[in-house]
């Protein structure tokens, strides 16, 4: 094999000419009462810091913007509306103005939506479309019809998740949320409310109505508790309740979620996926389901009192 090298210029261009182009970033989710989608405009540039840049209002956001969804089965036109959503942390973006594109008109589960996004100064569009996820049939580890949960710790207890997936899902993610107060005994008027998360499915896969089942031991959730929360003398904690949270996402959302997860390995590769036609991002949909507030059972107050290791937190 014969290779040669040529003397040319030794100028690189680092930045290639600008291109407008829209990136979206939207989930729908029919179980919300308003919708929220951002829309922002992707830029380059030279001589400034891309966090200078990313600080700049007309940097990251279109001043004409049309956008709007479109139901397909009753070709409904759902206009999406700027609104200046605050409390955005600080980073590397702009925290203030923080505009997303929003809707408060009903989405329905099963039904499928388009989104269009056109630039009005410049006629740029982009486009892309999603199925709604449906709800998933919930038995467990808690359901609609629970008013109190209950965790021990035996050598053979568990957490069982068990439901049946929405249609259109692709993937669930289920959460537990912990509430606790503490106060210190000496001044009760004066208590703190702290929570405690934690994820007990991970993008579990789904298909149409497909049964998903899975259970941890409970031991797991006492030592989140041990990790979590510092053995003070002089502080006594309460349990105040549960919630569980169950998120169905779309195929969309799913692929997405595949494709950009870090390999395992020394070397660390992501790939960019978008499903946005002339633009980038993702649009798909989710749906998350909340049970009701769930007061701790006695068997779980009884359970935090007298395992060693929760009894020595305060409770």
């Amino acid at each position: 094999m014969l290779v040669t090298f040529s003397s040319c210029d030794n100028d690189l261009q680092v930045n290639a000419d600008y291109k407008e182009t829209i990136v979206i970033f939207g989930l729908l989710d029919p179980n919300q009462p308003k919708q929220f989608i951002k829309i922002n405009k992707a830029f380059l540039t030279n001589e400034q810091s891309v966090a200078a840049v990313a600080q700049i209002e007309d940097s990251i956001y279109f001043s004409d913007l049309k956008a709007e969804l479109i139901e397909e089965q009753t070709g409904r036109i759902i206009p999406l509306t700027a609104e200046n959503i605050g409390n955005k942390k600080p980073g590397i973006f702009l925290a203030e103005p923080n505009y997303m594109y929003t809707t408060t008109e009903p989405i329905i589960a099963r039904n499928s939506y388009q989104i269009h996004v056109e630039n009005l100064k410049t006629g740029l569009k982009a486009d892309s479309r999603t199925e709604v996820v449906d709800n998933a049939v919930i038995f467990g580890p808690a359901n609609a019809f629970d008013t109190d949960f209950t965790i021990s710790n035996t050598s053979t207890s568990v957490i069982g998740i068990n439901l049946i997936a929405g249609n259109d899902a692709r993937l669930y993610d289920v959460i537990l949320d912990f509430d606790y107060e503490e106060f210190n005994e000496f001044d009760t008027a004066n208590k703190t409310q702290k929570r405690i998360t934690w994820k007990i499915m991970d993008s579990k896969s789904a298909t149409d109505r497909s049964s998903i089942k899975s259970s941890l031991s409970t031991k797991l959730f006492f030592d989140l508790l041990t990790a979590q929360i510092d053995v003070r003398k002089d502080l006594v904690r309460r349990a105040k309740g549960f919630q569980v949270t169950y998120i169905g996402g779309g195929e969309e959302l799913g692929n997405y979620i595949s494709v950009t997860r870090p390999s395992i390995g020394i070397v660390q590769k992501q790939s960019e996926y978008t499903n946005i036609r002339n633009g980038l991002g993702i649009f798909s949909s989710r749906n998350v389901m909340i049970t009701r507030y769930l007061s701790p059972s006695p068997i779980t107050i009884s359970t935090l009192t007298t395992t060693p290791a929760t009894s020595a937190l305060g409770f």
